[in-house]
């Protein structure tokens, strides 16, 4: 069956793992020729591009993809490559165009929120954490980077926030967090 799709998707997986990005991306090309409409085929050669390092063509493949069907997975994809590329701006258009198109889903809400504060712009990730929170008040990873927002600008929600990052997902990072926060509240102890 050398047309089918899934098959074809295992196998570049399957090279990719082996580090043969050669015959890696003959199938993913495979799977382009075999389905022209379906965005797989351009879904694996960004995969097989970013392995090589060639991240503008892995890029393009997935707006390629993206363009074909839209989905998170290729709004993810293209944010990290263009970030990785030095250029977050693209990341957070995609982002922002899928939230304009689905404005309740958390994971771009997060991945949004995560992007604007490693770009140093705070207000614009608080404001998505604080849209994930309001719709899902147990997220870890929303709190735990809303506690250090607010901890940067000796807001007194920090310690709250930390807190409760900590007792919803107890780890490293949230104990952190918590630990910092406690101490810059004046209880060291």
């Amino acid at each position: 069956q050398p047309g089918e799709l899934r098959l074809l998707a295992e196998s570049v997986r399957l090279e990719l793992s082996l580090n043969n990005t050669a015959r890696a991306l003959e199938h993913a090309r495979a799977a382009q020729t075999a389905h022209p409409r379906s965005p797989v085929g351009w879904m694996l050669e960004g995969e097989v591009r970013e392995r090589l390092g060639e991240q503008r063509v892995a890029l393009e493949s997935y707006r390629r993809a993206h363009g074909m069907s839209p989905s998170f997975t290729t709004v993810q994809r293209i944010a990290r490559v263009a970030d990785a590329l030095g250029d977050p701006r693209q990341g957070i258009a995609v982002l922002n165009d899928w939230l304009a198109a689905n404005p309740n889903h958390a994971p771009a809400m997060l991945t949004l929120g995560m992007l604007y504060q490693r770009m140093g712009q705070g207000r614009e990730a608080q404001t998505q954490y604080e849209r994930l929170l309001a719709m899902h008040p147990d997220e870890t990873v929303a709190l735990n980077n809303l506690a250090w927002l607010y901890l940067d600008r000796q807001d007194p929600r920090a310690l709250e926030v930390a807190r409760r990052a900590y007792e919803t997902g107890p780890g490293p990072a949230t104990a952190h967090t918590y630990g910092w926060t406690l101490v810059q509240s004046g209880d060291p102890a």
